[in-house]
């Protein structure tokens, strides 16, 4: 019965600090960022600019108005 704590604790200890770290990452990105919201995506737009044949499309969060392009 005390072997079984052989194979689980490593993989417990391995979980926990797996867990911390993605967390870690997580909130100094944001903090490196300063990119606190959750973001709502709307749906993308098209933009064409004028003289130019590059489309763009863009969509913005709903919370915090961020905005997010690509360039087709």
């Amino acid at each position: 019965m005390n072997d079984i704590i052989f194979f689980t604790a490593p993989i417990l200890i391995f979980v926990i600090c797996a867990g911390i770290w993605c967390g870690g990452r997580e909130l100094f990105n944001r903090w490196v960022n300063n990119d606190w919201c959750k973001h709502d995506w709307d749906m993308w737009e098209a933009v064409q600019h004028p003289g130019v044949g590059t489309h763009t499309q863009l969509r913005f969060c709903k919370k915090c108005n961020k905005a997010e392009r690509r360039i087709l």
